[in-house]
């Protein structure tokens, strides 16, 4: 059985993929129930790219293919994401110098 490594935020989950290669929406809804989104990038990119389903809402690999060289992401969307507030705190100490 093949695998995709997936990052919650806490852990690294393998996550199974099924042998027509995708990923099934229900499996990886009861692995990271409170994810909304599930995300990758490549290894030499900073942007994060939403996966693409099929008409059934299951994952399909990027390009075809599931490789070691992306990192994957179960991410929840709701809560706030901590770098952005910590730089916000940041960017307030910076500002206020000059206040």
């Amino acid at each position: 059985m093949s695998i995709v490594k997936v990052d919650n935020g806490e852990l690294i989950i393998g996550i199974p993929i099924e042998p027509d290669g995708i990923i099934s929406i229900n499996t990886f809804n009861r692995l990271f129930p409170s994810a909304t989104v599930f995300l990758f990038k490549r290894n030499r990119s900073n942007i994060w790219i939403e996966m693409a389903t099929d008409d059934n809402g299951d994952f399909l690999a990027p390009d075809g293919v599931w490789s070691d060289d992306v990192m994957y992401k179960a991410y929840d969307a709701r809560s706030p994401h901590r770098r952005s507030s910590q730089s916000s705190i940041s960017w307030n100490r910076f500002w206020s110098t000059f206040g």
